[in-house]
């Protein structure tokens, strides 16, 4: 029978003195009786823990078996596994009083089904070949049980029990600690004392038995507790409460909206409004909303927000990007988003030719044979004489087109068309005109009627030019033009220097400018 306690006693964790009693039968003398042998042990073991289900303990110990003295040292590793299973290894030295020295290490796996319980069994080898009750067991497979009492009472009795608090980021918060967890330091206050965490997360004091208050005093910033603080923890007499205090990182908050984007400028402006049925993705969570503006608490890091456009039917276009854009969010950041749609209708576009240069046309005005490329709110679209457009974003869109070089030299666009507005139900039609650019001959005549061949400077529509009796200036935009002449050869004079001329669409006109001798 092995008695062991399980006070703690200076520092120590356990002082466990044992004794063995036997009962013998000898069939020669056909006597029995009980025989107490001088066997026994007293060890002193210090425990070192590395966590709540770890230890390691150094143990010093005297033995007496048989008139022989051993003296005992060891290291001794235990691991616990859900409070029920525990696995240990050992490594002993031992020393008899006849100078002999020897070893055994132990390997050993214990079940405890009732507190204070234990059953165990083990495998031993070594240079030692003596059995042992407690520590050093014996050679080879041996097993049994252990019962441990509280003989607290042999000592000065303390009303004090050990509180252990573990603060840690939860994860996958089941509010339970786990290995790839990280700590998190932490500042709290019990009664007047305030208690810092250690490297790993923990707090252990000894307090009297009793009900405690645990205030939290400071914690990282971008955390939130989830233990509702102050919390009321409970202390018992000589007993080892563990609370494990979980903390997840402050959600960071996104919202989103959608909105109309009249003029397709990417830019929510005023005048236009929110789309209030909508449907986003964060992350793998697909999310729809009929309230207009979408609030997601997310978890704080980078993720991934996607439109989902076909919520709006066909024919929709984003103006503001792209359908799907990285978000990175801080603790505790709240951050806005905004997607720009446009309605995708159809646009009928004309190219015709102005021959009466009023931007607007008329029923004998034909088509003309070109081609360009008409920009309506950033999307680029080739036009020809007659071109149906499709996939134009609706609303008011600033529009630019493009015609080639060549023939921008031989037309010039009578239409203004700098925006267009593109309803959200039905068609649209876009007339732009052009008209032939004119030309203009300056003759400068002298008062026998021919031509002056002497240099003479003009000014044709703010561009100056030196002219040799005449000049012709080609593609000129229709409409008024004006001809000054600044400056004459010397001994010549004009009545009138400055002439205007109407030219029409795609006619030559012919302007003679008289001067006479002064």
């Amino acid at each position: 029978m092995l008695l062991e306690s399980n006070g703690e006693y200076s520092g120590f964790e356990r002082l466990r003195p044992a004794y063995r009693m036997l009962y013998s039968n000898s069939p020669a003398d056909e006597t029995s009786r009980f025989e107490v042998q001088a066997e026994g042990s007293l060890s002193l073991d210090a425990a070192f823990w590395m966590d709540r289900t770890m230890n390691l303990s150094i143990t010093g110990e005297l033995y007496l078996k048989k008139s022989s003295l051993y003296m005992i040292g060891g290291l001794r590793a235990e691991k616990a596994l859900m409070d029920l299973l525990s696995i240990s290894g050992a490594g002993y030295l031992v020393l008899d009083n006849s100078g002999g020295f020897y070893s055994r290490y132990i390997v050993e796996l214990g079940i405890t089904p009732l507190p204070d319980v234990q059953i165990y069994a083990g495998y031993g080898w070594g240079s030692l070949k003596e059995s042992f009750i407690g520590n050093l067991q014996k050679s080879g497979f041996y097993f049994g049980m252990r019962f441990k009492f509280d003989d607290s009472w042999f000592f000065e009795k303390k009303n004090d029990g050990r509180l252990s608090l573990y603060f840690f980021e939860d994860r996958n918060l089941d509010r339970v600690m786990e290995p790839d967890e990280e700590s998190i330091p932490v500042r709290i206050r019990i009664g007047e004392t305030e208690y810092q965490s250690d490297e790993r997360g923990r707090i252990e004091i000894v307090l009297p038995a009793d009900l405690h208050r645990v205030e939290l005093i400071e914690y990282p910033s971008g955390m939130i507790s989830l233990v509702d603080a102050p919390v009321e923890i409970n202390v018992t007499e000589s007993g080892v409460r563990d609370f494990d205090w979980p903390f997840m990182k402050s959600p960071a908050y996104l919202n989103v909206a959608v909105f109309v984007d009249s003029n397709t400028s990417g830019q929510f402006e005023e005048g236009e409004e929110y789309i209030e049925s909508f449907s986003v993705s964060v992350g793998e969570e697909s999310i729809f909303t009929t309230s207009g503006t979408l609030t997601v608490p997310v978890t704080p890091g980078e993720m991934k927000l996607s439109l989902d456009l076909a919520s709006f039917g066909e024919g929709v276009s984003i103006t503001t990007g792209a359908v799907d854009i990285n978000v990175e969010l801080e603790p505790g950041e709240r951050a806005s988003v905004r997607f720009g749609i446009a309605y995708e209708r159809t646009m009928e576009v004309t190219l015709f030719d102005d021959l009466n240069g009023n931007g607007t046309r008329e029923p004998e005005e034909p088509l003309l044979d070109a081609s360009g490329v008409l920009t309506i709110g950033g999307r680029p679209f080739r036009v020809n004489s007659q071109t149906l457009l499709e996939g134009v974003p609706s609303g008011k869109s600033r529009v630019v087109l493009s015609m080639g070089k060549g023939f921008e030299r031989l037309y010039s666009r009578t239409t203004e068309i700098e925006t267009v507005e593109v309803g959200e139900k039905g068609d649209t039609r876009l007339e732009i005109g052009f008209a032939k650019r004119s030309s203009l001959n300056i003759s400068i005549i002298e008062q026998a009627g021919d031509y002056l061949y002497e240099v003479v400077n003009l000014n044709v529509d703010g561009v100056e030019f030196q002219v040799f009796g005449m000049i012709e200036r080609v593609g000129l935009v229709f409409g008024e033009h004006s001809i000054e002449i600044t400056e004459l050869p010397q001994g010549y004079a004009v009545s009138e220097n400055l002439r205007t001329i109407w030219l029409e669409p795609g006619m030559t006109g012919n302007l003679e400018l008289n001067v006479h001798e002064e």
